[in-house]
């Protein structure tokens, strides 16, 4: 019985020691559950802390940033502002520029008109006031030695071939005095003559083609391509000189030759007369030649402009009657 009772007893501490080891073993596991769980909630509230002071630090910088980001807002403001600003002057300036434009370019070009003009009047007065120059005398071509040369004074006409006035045939000679010098090189015909007031002053000279006037001259000159023409310091014509058709001269002009006493009026007409008469007969005869003025002096841009006359019919009716005369049968002129 003591056996059957022992035996009892300890199959009663074994179970009391099972549930004993079962309930240390579910306490242990609901211990290390509640200790797990009790970590794992410190950590979410860590972790919550940690959170909240990110989101906070996290607000802070929003904060920040908002507010950088409303200083930038107004100074991207302020800069549109500004930019529309000078937009809109830059568009008035523009605007203003145009209109300006406007305006000056028609003194752009009356300051470019007025500047051509002012060359164009410099260069009119340097030509003007010229203290030399060249007659041009265009002529048809080159003068070959069988040509001839006519030579008009008034009413009469000497004609002399190019071959005679190089061997020493002089054109005109008023007793020991040339009116005129010509010479031929390489085809061209040289002019050489003085001019002389009615006093006997010389006032200009023309040296193979080449004129100037003289120191004392206070008249005018002018000349284009055909013709030379001097006004003397009394505003008489002294000379003129036309180069026109076939090789023809045609002199006019009043031409003192102190040394032989002897004054050559040439014009329409041939005067010759003496130093010993009255000035009021000298002016008659410088009338009654009816010397033309070649060119104009007193209309604006007078330079180079000849006065215009109506045709000359008789004098060209004339001169053709004398080339005829001065030709044969065959049309070659006579020596």
């Amino acid at each position: 019985m003591f056996a059957l009772f022992e035996k009892d007893v300890e199959k009663q501490n074994k179970r009391k020691r099972s549930f004993i080891i079962f309930s240390i073993g579910i306490a242990f596991i609901v211990l290390t559950i509640s200790f797990v769980k009790n970590v794992y909630t410190q950590q979410q509230f860590d972790r919550i802390e940690k959170l909240d002071s990110l989101n906070n630090q996290l607000g802070i910088r929003i904060d920040s940033l908002t507010k950088i980001n409303n200083l930038l807002t107004a100074g991207v403001d302020t800069i549109v502002n500004k930019n529309k600003d000078i937009s809109e002057k830059n568009l008035k300036f523009s605007n203003e520029i145009d209109s300006l434009v406007l305006e000056v370019n028609p003194l752009v070009r009356a300051s470019k008109k007025l500047i051509a003009k002012v060359d164009k009047n410099t260069s009119y007065e340097a030509e003007q006031n010229l203290q030399t120059g060249q007659l041009l005398m265009q002529f048809k071509s080159p003068f070959k030695n069988n040509d001839f040369v006519f030579i008009i004074l008034g009413k009469t006409v000497d004609h002399n071939s190019v071959v005679n006035i190089k061997n020493g045939s002089l054109p005109i000679r008023i007793y020991n005095d040339d009116l005129m010098q010509i010479h031929f090189k390489d085809g061209e015909m040289l002019v050489s003559m003085n001019v002389y007031d009615i006093q006997g002053n010389l006032i200009a000279e023309i040296k193979n083609n080449y004129w100037r006037p003289n120191k004392n001259f206070s008249g005018k000159f002018n000349y284009d391509k055909k013709g030379f023409e001097v006004i003397n310091n009394q505003g008489q014509v002294a000379l003129n000189v036309d180069f026109s058709g076939y090789n023809t001269i045609k002199v006019q002009g009043i031409f003192p030759f102190k040394y032989d006493n002897t004054i050559l009026i040439i014009g329409n007409s041939v005067q010759i007369t003496s130093y010993n008469i009255t000035e009021q007969k000298l002016h008659e005869l410088i009338d009654s030649a009816h010397i033309k003025q070649m060119f104009e002096y007193t209309q604006e841009n007078w330079l180079h402009t000849r006065r215009k006359y109506p045709p000359d019919l008789e004098f060209n009716k004339w001169f053709n009657e004398h080339l005829k005369r001065s030709t044969d049968s065959r049309g070659i002129l006579k020596q």
